[in-house]
Parts: C-alpha cells; structure tokens; sequence
C-alpha cells in the first residue's frame, strides 16, 4: 500500500515517516497484545466493505443482508475500521455497539477503540498519542492536507478521536 501510494503521489519525506513509525511502533504496540500471555490471533473471513450502500434488507421478510465484497482474512475487528467515517449510517455508536454485543473486543478490549483507528487507516492520529516524540522528529512534518488524502483523516472529528460519539 506504501509502494502504491508513492507510485500515485510520488515519495514525500512527511509520509514515509508516518508509515515508518505506524509499522514500528503504533502496529507492534496495538497488535502485539493480542498475540501476548497465550493468546493468538485467529484470521476469519471478512466482508472488507461493509458499509452502508453495501447492505440492505429484503423488502418481504426484512431479513438484512450485504453484499459486493472484497473479502480476505483478517483479525475480525479490521471489519468495521471504515464505519468511524462520520459519511456512514453505521458509524453511529448503535452500530457500532450492537457490532461489539455479537463479536467481543479482543484483548486488551480497552484498546478497542485504538485498534479501530488502525483498520480505519489514521495513521497521524496514532502516532500523535503513541510516539508524539518521533513524530515532530522529521523536521518540518507537515500535518497538513498534503497528507491527509493518503491518510484518511480528513473524516476523522472530534468525537471519534476521543471515542466519543
């Protein structure tokens, strides 16, 4: 995804250092508990678009159903990493809840809400709470929309980076 970014927008320093320090620091540290005391990960098919134009309900028995995926295995939480843009229905916290009700948090489940902000891509977001330090590291890093395209933090607003909805 980095090689298909920079082929698209061409290499910028900014944007190497956010991958650099999402894959060094922000993954090892979100997803390396789930692989900690005994516990593993265990991969399970999942949809990879779910969101609103891509569900629907029959409209004789009301049974829901979904439909043009993209699927692939993945821990399941990655599923519902795009519903934190505000554009979607099913990001509302109902959703999202009632999601988390049928398929529980993994360990660490406080961490959930973090996690979520990996599979929804805002790879500025994390590292601003998990290595501040090294990310104003990069002289001159530019928070600005010349990143925010790649990164996919225009979407994200006050509510969703304190998990408040």
């Amino acid at each position: 995804m980095i090689k298909l970014d920079e082929m698209k927008h061409g290499k910028r320093p900014e944007f190497r250092h956010l991958c650099k320090l999402t894959l060094g620091k922000v993954i090892p540290r979100l997803l390396g508990p789930l692989q900690a005391e005994g516990r593993i990960i265990k991969p399970c098919l999942v949809h990879g678009d779910i969101w609103d134009e891509n569900t629907a309900a029959d409209a004789a028995t009301g049974v829901p159903f979904i439909f043009d995926a993209g699927s692939f295995y993945a821990h399941n939480e990655y599923e519902i990493g795009n519903w934190r843009a505000p554009r979607h229905r099913l990001s509302k916290n109902d959703y999202v809840e009632n999601y988390k009700r049928n398929y529980l948090p993994s360990e660490l489940a406080d961490e959930w809400d973090d996690r979520n902000i990996l599979w929804s891509k805002n790879m500025i977001l994390l590292c601003k709470k998990y290595c501040p330090e090294d990310l104003h590291a990069l002289s001159g890093l530019s928070m600005g929309t010349g990143l925010s395209g790649s990164l996919g933090n225009e979407e994200i607003d006050e509510g969703e980076k304190t998990g408040k909805k």
